[in-house]
């Protein structure tokens, strides 16, 4: 689990690179979001569920990312992100999809600016609501 840092950087993450699935099962077909308000980006078109994490460590594995978001919930899907190598940013991204809304707003709150031991990291991450796809 995170722990707390006086780090004043936001961590951040390199969103280019070559996408690689994190192999978890997903129903793309299930209805929106569980019932509830959308206190955090309820905008159109955003699954508030659906988290974007900036800032993990070189060789992070879909296993330790689900590992970090279990507490706060059912975790539906991780998508990792590999950096790119041509890049001066070795730190690495994911999405990461839970069950309901309340349970990403609980991992933003809990997870969002710490330093994630189990992940061996030295860098705050940064975790928030995804933006929406682009088209």
């Amino acid at each position: 689990a995170p722990t707390s840092t006086a780090a004043g950087n936001g961590g951040g993450g390199d969103e280019h690179g070559p996408h690689t699935s994190g192999g978890g099962a997903t129903d793309r077909g299930k209805a929106g979001p569980a019932s509830g308000a959308q206190s955090l980006g309820g905008s159109k078109g955003t699954d508030s569920r659906k988290l974007f994490v900036g800032g993990l460590p070189q060789g992070t594995g879909e296993e330790q990312i689900r590992n970090v978001f279990a507490p706060y919930g059912t975790v539906e899907e991780v998508h990792l992100i590999k950096p790119n190598p041509s890049s001066e940013s070795k730190r690495g991204c994911c999405f990461v999809t839970l069950a309901t809304i309340a349970e990403a707003e609980a991992a933003i709150k809990a997870c969002n600016g710490q330093v994630c031991e189990s992940l061996s990291s030295t860098m705050p991450l940064l975790v928030r609501i995804a933006d929406p796809p682009r088209t």
